[in-house]
């Protein structure tokens, strides 16, 4: 679980950055695969789905809409600790549906900053996602600590 935290801590300063690159240079075609991606975690969770592999798919159409590839190459390098939850599958007191829509309205907010070309507002969006995201780790590593 350590490991989870610090990597979602070390993310935070690239992807807040990443996310307000996107919101200024992306092109009209990169805007669309970052929506595109964005849907694709929605039908994931409709059908009863995690949505691990689309929401890593989301954070790397995000880098790519940098222009810059050593974004997206800094997110492939992490691999699974990316998504935490992809590591930390099955905790407790995570009930699955309620935390899909929690994060998903934060990569709406997100995705919707992009699409505005809201640099600020994406990087607002982007640090609340990753830091809401590192609480919520942080209370799940408590619990499992508990016996």
């Amino acid at each position: 679980m350590p490991a989870v935290l610090d990597v979602v801590e070390l993310r935070t300063g690239i992807e807040i950055e990443a996310a307000g690159l996107a919101a200024e240079r992306a092109s009209p075609a990169q805007v669309r695969k970052v929506v595109d991606c964005f849907d694709a975690i929605g039908a994931a969770i409709r059908r009863g789905a995690d949505g691990i592999d689309q929401d890593f798919a989301l954070h790397c159409s995000i880098a790519d809409a940098t222009g810059n590839p050593q974004f997206k190459r800094f997110l492939e390098h992490l691999g699974r600790f990316v998504i935490p939850r992809q590591t930390i599958r099955g905790g407790p007191g995570m009930p699955k549906r309620a935390y899909s829509e929690t994060f998903q309205q934060e990569h709406r907010d997100i995705v919707q900053a992009i699409r505005t070309g809201a640099v600020a507002q994406a990087r607002a969006a982007m640090r609340r996602h990753l830091l809401n995201s590192r609480k919520r780790y942080q209370r799940l590593a408590g619990k499992l600590a508990t016996p």
